[in-house]
């Protein structure tokens, strides 16, 4: 199975797809990788923030919708949406990276749970990197909801619940 390595940081969110075998290995590697944001358009949605995102050294651009968690929460989570130049989505979660005191989001065994609307709660995949990664098998049912629930265990040994409103994804 291949996964795909998810690197957040202020600068954006680069993703490098790797066989599950080489994951160590790729994940230093796609440290080197340059992202860059270029543009953002809010008249897309209400909820959702959108922006390109140009991989420089292949002419490639990424679309990324990114959403923030609802109420105040230490950690300011926010759900990502990636489309890149193969149309697959990869989905992922990620804090506050810049908080040294914030809890750490995490995903110690490879799974976490999900709530769409009022449907019942589901267990999916998730991979650490700089982010969490969601298995993208969510995907038809994030863009079809009107919100999510996302329960994630933290660095301090607990889980926490984060709600955001995803109704009207366009990516």
């Amino acid at each position: 199975m291949n996964w795909k390595v998810i690197l957040a940081s202020a600068a954006g969110i680069a993703v490098v797809a790797i066989p599950s075998c080489m994951r160590s290995q790729a994940e230093q590697a796609a440290l080197f990788a340059q992202v860059e944001d270029t543009t953002t358009d809010d008249r897309l949605s209400e909820n959702w923030s959108y922006r390109d995102q140009v991989d420089e050294m292949r002419k490639e651009t990424t679309r990324v919708a990114s959403i923030k968690a609802e109420g105040y929460v230490p950690m300011s989570p926010e759900l990502f949406v990636l489309r890149d130049v193969s149309q697959s989505p990869v989905i992922g979660i990620r804090g506050s990276l810049d908080e040294a005191t914030a809890p750490q989001m995490r995903c110690l065994d490879g799974s976490l749970n999900i709530k769409f609307d009022d449907g019942p709660i589901k267990k999916v995949g998730c991979m650490m990197g700089m982010a969490v990664g969601i298995d993208p098998v969510i995907f038809p049912q994030l863009k079809k909801s009107k919100s999510a629930i996302i329960e994630i265990e933290t660095s301090l040994g607990n889980s926490m619940q984060y709600k955001f409103r995803t109704a009207n994804l366009k990516i």
